[in-house]
């Protein structure tokens, strides 16, 4: 998130800091009592300035430390757009297909409602038996039921867009727009994904945070300026003084620093195994994906050409079946085939969308990308 980034923006400048100098202000007091003396005092008043010399390359490990964090932070923050991307792709594509869905099933419903007609008038005259009046009108009852499933779907669709978008649900009302029925061009870099940049960079900071461990058995050198104003016996007298000194230390024993490191050593080498499995995750991802939609393209492809058969042969049926030319059964058969094939198509029209959807995810593409 941008808040995130910010925050780690924020860690970048803290550790950059410690190249500056710092300064203070101080007041000490110090009485000293020695044997056989008279106790004394003395005041001092003034201006620290300390400087880092160096510190192991603790502050340019941590500068680049940070630094490596908020890129994969960056990153991570262009895959959550690609996830809101498919998120909100998909509900738009259900949104068509239940709008599309809803005008078939009326059609059907329609198509129903003048078999039944048809049906009822051969029954009256003798030509038809009761059970195929009972059965078209079962297939028009099951065809109002689709159609309200539909607008219960697109209503249910249309409110999770509403929660996701920020919109109104008046604002949705007519949804314009088509279904994607082909793959985007352009080709594809794994080192590009966003999850393999994120995790190698997180591989980068987990390496550069083995350098800070180690810097904590190397010796830190800084320098200090006084400069102050001293006296005696409550008293400051006008005198500037200049003290400049230059310190060494070197560390000795401390019984967290061998843990510390091996703990910065078993990061970076799951940070390493981790950026390895993202990588191994998104190729699966990918060739699932692209099978997927492969697979979708044949499915559409013969979805289309099976309606192209079956509308035929339903319009040759209906009217051999008016002129009493074939059986009930026969006719029957070929329009529930012709409508199955119409549903099929828009299924598979669904199903191709939702398949680039996927390819594109699994590629990382953002919605400024895509």
């Amino acid at each position: 998130s941008s808040v995130s980034n910010m925050r780690l923006m924020e860690e970048v400048k803290k550790q950059e800091s410690g190249f500056y100098p710092s300064v203070d202000a101080f007041l000490e007091k110090t009485k000293s009592i020695e044997p056989r003396a008279t106790s004394s005092e003395s005041n001092r008043i003034g201006v620290r300035l300390n400087q880092n010399l160096f510190a192991g390359f603790r502050d340019k490990y941590s500068s680049e430390s940070a630094s490596f964090k908020q890129q994969a932070n960056q990153f991570q923050g262009k895959y959550d757009s690609a996830k809101l991307r498919f998120e909100l792709k998909n509900l738009f594509d259900a949104s068509l297909f239940y709008q599309k869905a809803i005008v078939f099933a009326e059609k059907t419903v329609a198509r129903r409602a003048e078999n039944l007609r048809i049906v009822n008038l051969r029954y009256e005259g003798g030509r038809e038996n009761r059970s195929s009046v009972l059965k078209t009108e079962a297939s028009l009852l099951m065809a109002e039921v689709d159609l309200k499933d539909y607008v219960s779907s697109l209503e249910l669709t249309k409110n999770n867009l509403a929660k996701l978008t920020g919109l109104m649900l008046s604002d949705l009302n007519k949804i314009e727009g088509s279904l994607a029925n082909r793959q985007d061009p352009s080709q594809f870099s794994l080192q590009d994904h966003p999850l393999v940049q994120q995790s190698n960079f997180m591989k980068q900071s987990t390496g550069v945070d083995v350098g800070i461990a180690r810097s904590q058995w190397l010796p830190k050198v800084d320098a200090a300026a006084d400069f102050y104003r001293r006296g005696a016996d409550q008293k400051i007298d006008s005198q500037n003084y200049l003290t400049v000194s230059l310190n060494l230390s070197v560390p000795l024993f401390e019984p967290a620093q061998s843990h510390n490191y091996k703990i910065a050593v078993f990061s970076a080498t799951d940070a390493e195994l981790n950026a390895a499995k993202v990588e191994n995750d998104i190729e699966i991802e990918l060739r699932t994906s692209e099978s997927e939609f492969q697979s979708a393209q044949l499915s559409l492809t013969a979805a289309a050409k099976s309606l192209e058969a079956s509308k035929l042969q339903a319009e040759v049926y209906r009217q051999r079946y008016t002129l009493g030319m074939i059986s009930f059964q026969d006719w029957d058969a070929a329009e529930t085939d012709f409508i199955k094939s119409e549903k099929d198509l828009l299924g598979a029209e669904h199903q191709l969308s939702k398949s680039i959807s996927k390819v594109n995810l699994a590629r990382g593409l953002t919605i400024e990308e895509s």
